[in-house]
């Protein structure tokens, strides 16, 4: 919780996407499979929503 409130001090809400985009910044686990298959540990985000819902604000 506190490093989700210090992570974007200026916007208000959107703790799920705070949650996200931590968690992103903080990367995954690149695993192989049983059939040695490499996956990436990469965690991806798409941010859609209304206009001036800041979303840019995530992106800088």
């Amino acid at each position: 919780s506190n490093l989700r409130t210090s992570l974007f001090p200026t916007i208000y809400g959107n703790d799920e996407i705070k949650s996200g985009i931590l968690l992103m910044l903080f990367g995954g686990v690149p695993k192989r499979t049983m059939e040695k298959t490499s996956l990436r540990g990469d965690i991806n985000i798409c941010i859609v929503g209304d206009p001036s819902t800041a979303k840019s604000q995530f992106l800088k």
